[in-house]
């Protein structure tokens, strides 16, 4: 299953893709917030931190964070994705990494310079995507994302699978124009 799905994931535009960034990348995702929310808990307090509140699943936020957390680390994402749009998310991020697969980047072999490229370029295209979400026409689908009464670390995680699917495909953009490394 894993070989058939290979070819029509965001990523597959890096020819050198391999499923072990995968395996690091929810375990990444649950250490960060984990300290994070642990360095939150010793600086305000047990008792007002988001931590308690997570934890114990104390409010319809904190219940609404930890769910869409496990849709994020558990690939559900991903896999709604697929079954939502029939796997045309992945086919139409793919031929777009084809077709705009410009490889800006393949001359620099400084990786740092690299990662900085990649950086502001995706912290642009994900500011204008972000905007677009906020149109009349896509924030019935993205307010979900702005639903939370309270903000803690895993309150960016919420993401309606549609809102997904469509950031997937506008992020397959910049990586296939700039063709970083894939190191970076």
């Amino acid at each position: 299953v894993l070989d058939a799905v290979k070819g029509y994931i965001p990523w597959s535009a890096v020819q050198t893709f391999s499923f072990a960034p995968l395996a690091i990348l929810p375990v990444g995702i649950a250490g960060i917030n984990t300290v994070v929310l642990i360095i939150e808990a010793l600086n305000i307090g047990w008792q007002r931190s988001a931590l308690k509140r997570v934890l114990f699943l104390e409010t319809p936020t904190a219940r609404n964070d930890v769910f869409y957390l496990v849709l994020r680390l558990s690939g559900a994402n991903y896999l709604f994705s697929f079954l939502l749009s029939f796997g045309l998310v992945f086919v139409l991020s793919r031929q777009l990494g084809v077709w705009l697969d410009l490889n800006l980047l393949s001359h620099v072999s400084n990786l740092p310079l690299q990662f900085l490229a990649v950086a502001l370029v995706n912290t642009f295209v994900f500011y204008w995507a972000h905007r677009l979400m906020h149109t009349t026409a896509l924030f019935e689908i993205h307010k979900v994302h702005h639903s939370a009464l309270e903000l803690n670390v895993l309150t960016p995680t919420r993401n309606h699978p549609v809102d997904f699917m469509i950031m997937i495909v506008i992020n397959t953009v910049p990586a296939a124009i700039l063709g970083a490394s894939p190191l970076v």
